[in-house]
């Protein structure tokens, strides 16, 4: 009997503290959380405020590429102006002078021919021909235009329109005076062979002696009038200031004291042409 409550005493013992060591070891592995666990299930309040890192890596990403482009990209300098041309190799704006513009002057020779009416015979009844030597001088506005005054003479030849210059033993000499002002345009200023076009307002006079055999004068008259003339030629240019080159040019007008208002006498020249920029 007392081993039967040795035995019991001894189960219910063991029992009691196998139960004890079972609730003490329960919160730990089973079913209450630990701390370390709440912690990770509870978000902190900075963490709900702070944005992910996705979040922040898209919101920063355009201000962080703005950055690296700036920093990346070379800085820009502006391009080189395009060299100028040399003298005389094709400068579009080669006209006189180093920019195109300036000051011109130039000297031209030929031989005229006359045609039409003057006042009330024939204009080559009066004049058969002329050598005529110019000078002119102007300004070039721009590598194209240039305006400027031109002064003539020539050296005539009179025709047998006048009683005095028919007589044999009389001479008679005759002489031509223009001045005017005019216009040109040159096509390509820049380049060695240039064309151009022009035109011309001025006055044209005629004059013509008789003299004896004696060398006494015995007449002496003029036809003059207003012209408008027409030029057209071809500048070769060796260097970038100086042009030479051949020319025409057609010259009309009326004479006055002519018969008939419609009574127009013409000049039709040509020569060669000089020219140099200042």
């Amino acid at each position: 009997m007392r081993a039967f409550t040795y035995c019991a005493c001894a189960a219910i013992g063991v029992s009691t503290v196998t139960l004890t060591l079972v609730a003490a070891a329960g919160p730990a592995v089973g079913t209450e959380p630990t701390v370390a666990d709440a912690q990770a299930d509870s978000p902190s309040p900075a963490a709900e405020n702070a944005p992910s890192n996705a979040d922040a890596s898209a919101d920063a990403g355009p201000a962080v590429d703005a950055a690296t482009a700036t920093d990346a990209a070379p800085a820009q300098t502006a391009a080189p102006a395009p060299a100028a041309a040399a003298p005389g190799e094709g400068d579009p704006d080669a006209g006189s002078g180093p920019t195109g513009l300036g000051f011109n002057i130039g000297i031209r020779g030929g031989f005229a021919l006359p045609f039409g009416i003057a006042k009330s015979v024939s204009h080559s009844d009066v004049v058969t021909h002329s050598f005529p030597i110019g000078i002119e001088g102007g300004y070039f506005f721009n590598p194209h235009l240039y305006v400027g005054v031109y002064g003539i003479y020539g050296f005539a030849t009179n025709g047998n329109a006048s009683s005095d210059c028919s007589d044999p033993n009389n001479t008679c000499s005759a002489n031509q005076i223009r001045i005017g002002g005019m216009a040109q345009w040159h096509f390509t200023p820049g380049q060695k062979v240039s064309p151009w076009v022009g035109g011309g307002l001025g006055y044209d006079v005629v004059n013509i002696t008789a003299t004896d055999s004696n060398g006494t004068g015995v007449s002496a008259g003029s036809i003059h009038g207003f012209e408008l003339s027409l030029l057209a030629g071809i500048d070769y240019k060796p260097l970038r200031y100086l042009g030479i080159g051949p020319f025409v040019e057609l010259s009309m007008g009326h004479y006055a004291g002519a018969d008939s208002a419609t009574s127009l006498y013409e000049w039709l020249a040509f020569g060669l042409r000089f020219r140099t920029g200042l």
